[in-house]
């Protein structure tokens, strides 16, 4: 089940293009020409949005009228029945002052009043790469995503999500392994490539059980103690779908080019050794981040710390992004300047299937 990551029209001010206040969309949805400039109100959160999508291509949000609602969803105040149609309407490019550019896409929900689809609800961002709150964006471009190419295809992938560390992990840290949830920023841990890293920032979500039920997706990725080898992990170790672990052998180079990858855990499950988690219980995800993308040992294993910029920072909460935001400043650059350098090539699913 994909989900969306958006901030509702109410935390986001849109000025038209003669600075007179206006919606999202309503009435010119159509390609957002209408709008001049936005700001995202400062305590403006990103609301979940649950989709069933039918499409061809489901990974993907677009602008069709295959992705409905799950369930009942409220937003702004309005609830919306399972099953009510959900596109990507239009897509337009924001700059802030510094020159820095955005993609937003509109998400469009059938208001039910039998005219289309009216009801522009919010904003989710491209290449997770948020713009600053409380600032006004211009509107530099706009697009209408019916009229690109592609035969009315134009497509965002679905959100990943933050790749996580499940309570209990052991992190190797000069002093030993230490449970993940016990890290906090200062702490050192042992890297790869750098040995003893300080930890700049750590961050916690819990998922309960009725949440893992309704979207399989952030259910974990279990893998049997010595699935990779003796003591690789040293222990069954939990992460989720999304978190990458280091990949290595005679066969990398050959398909690759590279001695060593990283490869999403959800792309290594083989239903023996690795598979998902499908108990129904409550999960707690943890992460941190260094001063540089780094490759640690958890239980014995090589996998990432967090890659902002990759997945961005759309899956954290307000207070924890903004602190991100505080420390480095240059998570805010454009997306196609990453601000983080991976540690390693990072495998797409169709190229983790090769290794399978």
């Amino acid at each position: 089940m994909p989900s969306i990551q958006m901030i509702s029209a109410a935390g986001i001010t849109a000025m038209d293009t003669s600075g007179n206040p206006t919606t999202l969309g309503q009435t010119s949805q159509g390609e957002g020409s209408h709008l001049g400039s936005i700001t995202l109100d400062s305590a403006a959160d990103f609301q979940e949005v649950a989709l069933e999508d039918t499409a061809g291509r489901p990974d993907y949000f677009e602008d069709s009228e295959a992705q409905t609602l799950s369930g009942e969803t409220t937003i702004d105040g309005t609830t919306y029945s399972a099953g009510t149609n959900v596109e990507a309407e239009y897509r337009i490019t924001l700059q802030d002052s510094g020159g820095n550019n955005y993609f937003a896409w509109a998400v469009e929900v059938e208001d039910g009043d039998g005219t289309g689809y009216e009801n522009v609800v919010g904003l989710t961002f491209e290449g997770g790469s948020v713009p600053p709150r409380g600032e006004e964006l211009e509107v530099v471009a706009n697009t209408d995503l019916f009229n690109l190419p592609g035969d009315n295809t134009r497509e965002l992938k679905y959100s990943d999500g933050v790749p996580c560390f499940t309570a209990g992990t052991q992190i190797l840290t000069p002093g030993g392994p230490r449970p993940v949830e016990d890290l906090a920023p200062g702490d050192l841990v042992v890297t790869r490539d750098a040995g003893p890293q300080p930890i700049r920032w750590a961050g916690r979500v819990e998922v309960d059980a009725a949440r893992l039920r309704n979207d399989p997706a952030l259910r974990p990725v279990r893998i049997a103690a010595h699935a990779f080898g003796p003591g690789r992990p040293a222990r069954d170790l939990r992460l989720s779908q999304q978190h990458r672990l280091l990949v290595a052998g005679p066969w990398v180079p050959l398909y690759f080019g590279h001695d060593q990858v990283l490869c999403a855990a959800v792309h290594m499950v083989n239903g023996r050794t690795v598979r998902l988690d499908r108990a129904e219980r409550r999960v707690v995800y943890h992460h941190f981040l260094c001063d540089a993308h780094q490759v640690v040992y958890a239980d014995g294993l090589e996998a990432e710390s967090f890659l902002p910029g990759d997945v961005g920072l759309n899956g954290v909460p307000v207070a924890a992004r903004d602190e991100l935001l505080r420390l480095f400043p240059e998570l805010s650059a454009a997306p196609e300047v990453p601000a983080f350098e991976a540690a390693r090539p990072i495998l797409r699913w169709h190229e983790a299937a090769l290794l399978a």
